[in-house]
């Protein structure tokens, strides 16, 4: 059953911050990022400029290194669909986990925000 873990509404300043690690449960084999783009100071309130990096590192019981296994950037900006003309309001992405049958393993999130000014960020973190 997927477990979902909010991330609070929060003005997030530039620099970076590392939540986590969470123990994995075995058999959790996805993790899903949800953010919102629409608060005040949000995403869509700055310029293309501001960055905001999500980066998801694993670690193994047999393995002391923590290893990237996915991560991206969304850039500020009101961003539009071009199949519909519509505002984007939210940011997604998903990382599928290694060793999904194994107990022990870690996961940590990295959080990035580049550019000239904080964002107010809030969303979601579904495992499943």
């Amino acid at each position: 059953m997927p477990q979902t873990i909010n991330i609070p509404l929060a003005l997030r300043q530039v620099g970076s911050e590392t939540y986590g690690p969470g123990t994995l449960a075995v058999g959790d084999f996805e993790l899903e990022v949800n953010l919102d783009r629409t608060p005040n100071q949000g995403l869509n309130a700055r310029t293309t400029a501001t960055l905001v990096t999500v980066a998801f590192d694993m670690l193994l019981p047999s393995d002391p290194t923590w290893r990237q296994v996915g991560g991206t950037t969304f850039q500020g900006g009101t961003r539009t669909d071009p199949e519909t003309g519509q505002t984007i309001t939210s940011e997604y992405m998903g990382v599928a986990l290694w060793k999904p049958n194994l107990a022990g393993r870690q996961i940590r999130l990295r959080l990035t925000i580049a550019g000239p000014s904080s964002v107010r960020l809030a969303g979601s973190l579904i495992v499943r």
